[in-house]
């Protein structure tokens, strides 16, 4: 979902010009997440704001791998995408089958539920 929100943020920003890379994770992405998540998950809602921490664990353990981060001395930590290649980014079917919520069908892949 982090990569998804930072890569939507990033198009908007492409969109109107701004054209910008970085995403403060308190101020864009957790708010993002939060605006869109029906959009973005068949997940229910968490209903605590304990999300917001898995969001920081996400970002901060792929740092190098799917994502940037810089310290910024007016906004704080700001992350964006590794890969700027928007086009790149697609579901992750083996990760989403290994942990249950997709399974393979004669048809293909399908929701779990």
């Amino acid at each position: 979902m982090c990569l998804t929100a930072i890569a939507n943020l990033r198009q908007e920003s492409v969109k109107d010009n701004s054209n910008r890379a970085l995403f403060s994770k308190d101020r864009e992405i957790i708010p993002y997440i939060d605006q869109y998540w029906e959009a973005m998950t068949t997940m229910p809602r968490r209903v605590t704001q304990s999300w917001y921490a898995t969001v920081q664990r996400a970002l901060i353990k792929d740092i190098q791998v799917l994502f940037t981060y810089e310290e910024d001395a007016n906004q704080g930590p700001m992350f964006g995408l590794y890969n700027m290649e928007l086009t790149a980014i697609k579901p992750n079917y083996e990760a989403m089958i290994k942990q249950g919520q997709l399974k393979v069908t004669d048809m293909g892949i399908a929701t779990s539920k």
